[in-house]
């Protein structure tokens, strides 16, 4: 999907957003729900007051940031790009990544990862995994399992 189409489907659904340069800047009040996209254009910042589904995604284009301030649905997400920061205020929603590249970084409440670690996640829940360590966060922990590279299979 072009800037062009993205942005009509934008204005279509009424989600509010302003143009920064060739950066398109969700600004919405609102969640912002785009279940049906399989596709975006690359330099899209989510910063609205709520969720964010996308979905049906299923890779993510260069310069997308997440900065928004409640869940972020990317169920048929299948990879990650090399360098993304997750910044969503609320759960991440990744139930098919298998692999994640040493760039990756969270910063959010809980992350779904039940493919990831091969089902043995009670629920799919990074908070709900028997590897966490007391004391320390689980998205603490699993940034720094990423940066070791411990889930950089390729």
């Amino acid at each position: 999907m072009d800037k062009e189409e993205f942005i009509e489907e934008l204005q279509r659904k009424r989600i509010l957003f302003f143009m920064d340069n060739e950066r398109i800047m969700i600004i919405d009040n609102t969640g912002v729900d785009l279940p049906d996209l399989t596709s975006l254009p690359p330099d899209v910042t989510f910063a609205n007051k709520g969720s964010v589904d996308l979905g049906k995604l299923k890779f993510l284009p260069l310069g997308i940031e997440f900065k928004n301030t409640k869940a972020l649905y990317l169920e048929s997400l299948e990879e990650l790009p090399e360098e993304i920061t997750f910044e969503p205020g609320g759960n991440l929603y990744l139930n098919l990544i298998t692999r994640i590249p040493k760039g990756v970084k969270f910063k959010m409440g809980d992350i779904y990862l039940k493919s990831l670690f091969g089902g043995v996640l009670p629920a799919g829940w990074l908070d709900e995994w028997d590897g966490n360590i007391n004391g320390i966060h689980p998205v603490r922990l699993l940034n720094n399992m990423v940066a070791l590279g411990l889930f950089d299979r390729g």
